[in-house]
């Protein structure tokens, strides 16, 4: 029953909402998580039976509903200029995320061997050949340097070729000293993820698009030394040279670089773990973030 609810708030995922506003007689409000004109295209799904209708009704969806949240105000710019909406009432509020115990927070260890960590999917969207690529450049130049791949394998098509991550490994880095210092983790466990986060000397995130992802908001709670693409809400998360470092998109040179920088900086890197967690907290913790929905909900009920 919705008798006791307010306000209902839901994702744009499929453009369910539009079946919901004028039916349930309270506010509906539209989340904007992962518009699908953005995520399908970067897939190589905008040509599939389907992908129109899913992007027309989420922009249905939108447009209808009695207001929109949004993590970024990157991914709200872009659904105001692809749909052609103006969206007057929608509010950019963060998620959140869990302050991270001290005794879990990032720790450098100078006498351990230097690790790159990549939590996400071994695919387009995630940046998993991006991954590999800047890894090989990096490992040209630091002989211990190890990647570490936490995440499913759903394979990237290049060129009409379909890969999954040990094919994309074996036929791009060609160098064995190299390749076998490439890890690939599979599912873990958050406990277990925790653990790398903590340990890790850097946390990458390649992606070619992010809105405002998880897996970047728990590196920086954590104090992980965090490179990342200038792209999307990754972007407003990170603050170049304050709480991590920013590479160019879908550049593979741009991320070694930056890559390499921390990993020669211990100093810099503890800096900047001390800026990340700090400003997490104060940003993206979630009292923060219930304010800031409590009083949107507010003025869309007018209350």
């Amino acid at each position: 029953s919705l008798v006791d609810i307010d306000l209902l708030e839901m994702e744009e995922s499929f453009g369910r909402a539009k079946y919901l506003v004028n039916e349930i007689g309270i506010p509906v409000i539209t989340r904007i998580h992962g518009p699908w004109f953005i995520h399908g295209e970067i897939m190589q799904l905008h040509e599939d039976e389907g992908y129109q209708f899913r992007v027309n009704a989420e922009g249905q969806a939108i447009k209808l509903s009695h207001g929109v949240t949004a993590p970024s105000l990157d991914v709200l710019n872009r659904v105001r200029e692809y749909y052609n909406c103006a969206l007057p009432k929608a509010k950019v509020i963060p998620n959140p995320v869990l302050p991270v115990a001290t005794d879990m927070q990032w720790q450098y260890d100078p006498k351990s061997k230097q690790t790159i960590l990549v939590v996400g999917r071994f695919d387009l969207h995630k940046g998993g050949d991006l991954a590999v690529d800047a890894f090989r450049l990096v490992a040209t130049k630091n002989k211990e340097v190890e990647l570490l791949f936490v995440g499913p394998d759903r394979g990237v098509s290049i060129e009409g070729k379909h890969y999954t991550f040990p094919s994309y490994v074996e036929s791009f880095v060609s160098e064995t000293s190299i390749s076998k210092r490439i890890k690939f983790l599979g599912h873990c466990d958050a406990e277990e993820i925790a653990s790398l986060r903590q340990k890790s000397t850097v946390t990458l995130m390649p992606s070619r698009y992010d809105n405002f992802p998880m897996s970047l908001l728990e590196a920086v709670a954590t104090g992980s030394p965090v490179v990342a693409t200038d792209v999307g809400g990754m972007k407003e998360i990170i603050i170049h040279g304050f709480n991590g470092l920013l590479a160019k998109l879908e550049n593979s040179e741009s991320i070694a670089e930056n890559i390499l920088e921390l990993l020669d900086d211990p100093e810099k890197m503890r800096l900047m773990s001390k800026n990340a967690i700090e400003d997490s907290q104060k940003r993206f913790s979630p009292a923060t973030v219930a304010k800031q929905t409590e009083a949107y909900y507010r003025s869309i009920l007018n209350i």
